[in-house]
């Protein structure tokens, strides 16, 4: 049968590695999560930028989609035997070509707001990264701690 101050001994250092066995399991866990949520926050940054040049290419469109109205009315006017320059054709001209204007700014905005939610998503995300990479490092602190107190608590 083993002595039993070398039982207590070897329990205790047993247990004093188990435990800075730990808090290293839970840094290494702390700077994974920081990792996988610096991953997800330069998605969705690159998300943002497609959003923000998506909306680019709406707000083209929609301008294109207006002067190709105006045009169709200028030749609607031709055929019918009036003019571009009468009064009325001029108002519903200028009504096409501020209306294009408003829907391409909309569409700017709107992309502008997408993207921005998103920035702000991906730097809480990665603030989410950083708070578990200091939780694991607290926590191996901490385990360091224990195991420190149990080789003094040896008796």
């Amino acid at each position: 049968m083993a002595d039993p101050v070398t039982l207590l001994v070897a329990s205790t250092a047993i247990t004093a590695g188990s435990q800075i066995m730990a808090g290293n399991a839970a840094k290494r866990q702390g700077v994974a999560a920081q990792k996988s949520a610096n991953t997800t926050a330069k998605q969705i940054d690159e998300n943002a930028t497609n959003e923000a040049a998506y909306s680019q290419r709406v707000a083209l469109e929609e301008l294109r989609q207006s002067a190709l109205m105006a045009s169709r009315a200028r030749v609607v006017a031709g055929h019918g035997g009036g003019t571009t320059t009468d009064v009325g054709i001029t108002n519903l001209l200028s009504r096409i070509d501020n209306e294009g204007k408003f829907n391409a700014a909309m569409a700017l905005f709107d992309g502008r707001q997408r993207a921005k939610g998103l920035k702000v998503q991906a730097d809480v995300t990665r603030q989410e990264g950083q708070m578990a990479y200091e939780e694991g490092k607290a926590k191996r602190r901490a385990s360091r701690f224990g195991a420190f107190n149990t080789v003094l608590s040896y008796k």
